[in-house]
């Protein structure tokens, strides 16, 4: 999704009666490390400007990522009802079609997340003429193989992602996660996170596999779920040392697809394993997590 309207991101715009660009930019500034705040920004935005369509359906994918999924829902398809009874449709065409791609991928996203992958696969096919077949072909892929209509026998001939799709296999991850275990990539800049030399990855990722599906993680995209864990010291990003690192899975499932040192994940629901740094055995200690928090916020 990539919000399209006059006037350059970052710089204060002269105020609309209908939306103000600089406001919105500012809301979802946050939205990959804490989209959570992005939903309070979001919201605090919308009562000041209840007209602007287009940020509506960024809040309501928004809510999808955090697992608000019918509310995502309700929200989304009331703006498809806008575009679609808006008096201004034909003047401002490619305003609308652009808002109209928005609702589709939200809709996709959230069809996807409900496991609901035939009305998923239905609504792309009826969508194509939009021209977003292209932004999606892994989704489409993932669909295919739940709907039963993918071989698995091809899986040699494709990348890694789909691969996996086709079938798991754990091995292949392994390797893959390597990638980021440290010497592996040239320089270490803010593109290329690396886990640190002893970080026992293969230790850690049978912990984690135990632990997953969990309630702890956000929808992110369209076929993963993500989690984050606090392992102090486990890696560097941007030349420093940070304590967090994100597993990317196949919806509820354990299956992982990728696994990296991260930024800012103290602002993400988080499931701590330093108590395997001094193989003592685990204490649960129920705390309000970041869901906790946000749920209670919003009476859910």
């Amino acid at each position: 999704m990539k919000r399209r309207e006059k006037g350059k991101i970052g710089t204060k715009q002269n105020k609309n009666l209908h939306f103000d660009e600089w406001l919105f930019h500012l809301a979802m500034n946050n939205y990959e490390t804490d989209p959570y705040d992005t939903i309070t920004q979001l919201s605090n935005y919308l009562d000041k400007y209840p007209g602007d369509n287009s940020a509506r359906i960024y809040y309501a994918n928004a809510l999808a990522t955090v697992g608000k999924i019918s509310d995502a829902l309700q929200i989304v398809n009331s703006c498809d009802k806008v575009i679609e009874t808006s008096s201004l449709y034909e003047e401002n065409r490619d305003k609308y079609l652009f808002q109209k791609k928005d609702v589709i991928f939200v809709k996709i996203k959230i069809y996807m997340y409900m496991e609901k992958y035939k009305e998923a696969y239905d609504l792309y096919l009826n969508s194509i003429d939009l021209g977003i077949s292209l932004r999606i072909e892994r989704i489409i892929f993932y669909c295919k193989k739940k709907l039963g209509l993918l071989n698995s026998e091809e899986r040699e001939k494709q990348y890694y992602v789909n691969r996996q799709i086709l079938e798991y296999n754990e091995g292949d991850f392994l390797y893959h996660a390597k990638k980021h275990c440290n010497g592996y990539f040239s320089n270490n800049s803010e593109e290329n996170s690396e886990f640190a030399p002893d970080f026992p990855l293969e230790e850690i990722v049978k912990e984690i596999k135990n632990m997953i599906p969990t309630s702890e993680r956000i929808y992110p995209g369209f076929i993963e779920d993500a989690y984050l864990f606090k392992y102090n010291g486990c890696g560097t990003c941007n030349k420093g040392v940070i304590d967090y690192f994100k597993v990317i899975c196949f919806h509820n499932t354990n299956d992982i697809i990728t696994m990296y040192p991260f930024l800012h994940g103290e602002r993400l629901p988080q499931i701590d394993i330093n108590y395997l740094k001094n193989d003592k055995p685990m204490v649960k200690e129920r705390k309000l997590s970041q869901i906790d928090k946000f749920n209670l916020k919003w009476k859910k």
